[in-house]
């Protein structure tokens, strides 16, 4: 019995270079796709500790107890005037930290609230927290959030 027997055996030097280099060029852009996901998943990170920290230093504004409340909000709070600012310094996980470690900026504005036609609302004050990079930067802030709480001791009796 004779064996029919191809002249090829394998891939020739062309196919295999071929090969190797369509891998190549897919290979640069699976990598770049996967750099991209993990910049956006870092991004989408930060921000979500940025809606978490502003959560809660508006929680704090709100309470009435003075315990584990920074220094600049607890001022916001005791001494209510109008576009008083105050600033809290914020690490790489959005903890309270010390000037020198600080990585983004929390600045917090507290302005007398209004009603729907613009009148002031005695009693009512409007907080608005915003979050940014510490130094400067062209992006604006991180996230803003914006509350209202209503002070009933500053309404005077009729």
């Amino acid at each position: 019995m004779r064996r029919r027997t191809s002249g090829r055996r394998g891939f020739t030097l062309a196919e295999l270079i071929m090969a190797i280099a369509l891998l190549a060029v897919f290979s640069v852009f699976i990598v770049q796709m996967f750099a991209k996901a993990d910049q956006l998943s870092r991004k989408a990170r930060s921000l979500d500790q940025a809606v978490v920290c502003a959560a809660n230093l508006d929680d704090q504004w709100r309470m009435d107890g003075t315990e584990d409340v920074p220094l600049a909000v607890l001022q916001l709070r005791l001494n209510r005037a109008d576009k008083l600012t105050a600033t809290v310094n914020l690490d790489s996980h959005f903890q309270l930290c010390e000037e020198i470690q600080t990585v983004y900026v929390a600045v917090l504005t507290l302005q007398p609230g209004q009603d729907d036609s613009g009148a002031a609302v005695p009693g009512l004050w409007q907080l608005s927290v915003e979050i940014s990079p510490d130094g400067p930067s062209d992006s604006g802030p991180i996230y803003a959030l914006q509350t209202s709480r209503y002070f009933p001791e500053e309404v005077s009796a009729p």
